[in-house]
């Protein structure tokens, strides 16, 4: 309806490929975007104890079936939601970014939720409405505990991530996505 804004959100439109992000800035050339942009590092952590945790229901998987999963994993290029180098700059062949995306650090999200949320607000130009506990978790995924291969091994795959966005977005965005 008219006056009305309507929005989307999913950590799908960091994978899409080229081809889906030309017909969706084509179909949508006045469209705004939100990217909250998390430690690389960190990201791929929370997405790989998603994964594990909506495959195995107990805590207690033994290491080697574990380890099994994850190189699977990693096989499939589960890591592309995090590979924000080739996301941005494939928007960026497609929109202008300066006008079209709002570009903020994960860590501001955690430290700062009103702060965060009334960037968002003044970007879309929308009435500012903060939930009663900001702060509290929406969805806690459990922890399963990444052995010393997995932790050097997704820093490894991340590195490349971390040196994009310090030299992207600056040293300070960086740290704050943290």
């Amino acid at each position: 309806p008219s006056g009305r804004i309507s929005w989307e959100i999913t950590p799908s439109y960091a994978s899409m490929p080229e081809a889906n992000v030309h017909y969706m800035t084509k179909l949508l050339p006045e469209c705004k975007y939100l990217f909250i942009i998390r430690s690389p590092y960190e990201r791929a952590v929370s997405q790989w104890r998603m994964a594990i945790s909506r495959k195995f229901k107990e805590i207690a998987v033994d290491e080697a079936r574990l380890t099994k999963e994850f190189n699977n994993w990693i096989r499939n290029d589960t890591l592309n939601r995090g590979n924000y180098s080739g996301i941005i700059q494939t928007y960026a062949k497609h929109v202008d970014l300066d006008k079209y995306f709002l570009f903020l650090p994960f860590g501001e999200l955690k430290a700062n939720p009103k702060s965060f949320l009334s960037k968002i607000y003044n970007y879309l130009g929308v009435s500012e409405y903060y939930p009663k506990e900001p702060n509290k978790a929406s969805h806690i995924t459990q922890k399963y505990i990444l052995s010393d291969y997995m932790h050097e091994k997704l820093q490894q795959l991340t590195e490349k991530q971390n040196d994009f966005i310090k030299d992207f977005f600056g040293e300070t965005f960086l740290q704050n996505c943290r």
